[in-house]
């Protein structure tokens, strides 16, 4: 009877994993959210700045939710259209141009954010944002080029599996 639940309890998880696709690592997204948050918290934001910037953040995970439904409902019914037996190029073309407005829109959404950012913060605020963001830019050249010179290989593989 136990055997039988376990089946019962786990076939739908090993069907997930077998049969699923792949499972996209969200961690990317949230790490860059996190690290834009962090780097805003270094300019020293005053309860005004802090407030608006949480509010507009709200707003945009909103619409980004939003959004990439949209694109993956898109796609599953491209792969339903993909899937008949002879897809009729005009409909896979449309589809196409509608996924690929989403993800224009997903990207302008990301750009409106930013510059709504830039309009809260203090031009001196700005400076040192452009600061944070060239210094974190030459720590990534500098891991970029010793990962290439196969100096960290092994610290490149941990590093991922720590993520």
């Amino acid at each position: 009877m136990r055997n039988i639940l376990a089946i019962a309890l786990l076939a739908p998880l090993l069907a997930t994993v077998l049969y699923g696709q792949p499972m996209k690592d969200h961690r990317k997204e949230m790490d860059r959210g996190a690290r834009w948050m962090k780097m805003l918290q270094q300019l020293d934001l005053d309860e005004n700045q802090e407030a608006e910037i949480k509010k507009l953040a709200a707003a945009t995970k909103k619409s980004m939710i939003e959004v990439r439904s949209q694109i993956q409902k898109k796609r599953v019914d491209m792969k339903s259209l993909l899937d008949s037996e002879r897809p009729d190029r005009a409909e896979v073309e449309k589809m196409m141009r509608d996924i690929a407005n989403l993800q224009v829109n997903a990207k302008l959404i990301g750009f409106d954010m930013r510059e709504a950012v830039h309009d809260i913060l203090t031009p001196e605020q700005l400076e040192k944002l452009d600061k944070i963001r060239e210094s974190r830019k030459a720590e990534f050249r500098e891991r970029l080029k010793s990962r290439r010179d196969g100096d960290s290989q092994r610290d490149g593989i941990r590093h991922r599996r720590m993520q």
